[in-house]
């Protein structure tokens, strides 16, 4: 429930989920077209304590270490009661 309003923000954001959606907790945004990596990202969004995790999106062009892609996930939030 509360991963898929995520996706739902994003997309309406302009950002790429991959897959297009969710079925459980966890998706997978691809940000090749927002000139930012999943390593940028994941570093800005640490900094308002907001844990994701850098992952590699399909047919991703950057290096395994600097992926363009994260990966969110939900149940820290819902356990919060956000």
């Amino acid at each position: 429930k509360h991963a898929n309003a995520m996706v739902d923000v994003c997309l309406n954001r302009g950002y790429k989920v991959v897959s297009g959606g969710t079925e459980n907790h966890l998706f997978l945004l691809d940000l090749v077209d927002k000139n930012l990596t999943g390593k940028e990202a994941d570093a800005a969004l640490g900094r308002a304590n907001i844990t994701v995790n850098k992952n590699r999106v399909p047919n991703d062009p950057k290096s395994p270490f600097v992926p363009a892609g994260i990966r969110i996930g939900s149940p820290a939030g819902t356990r919060r009661g956000v």
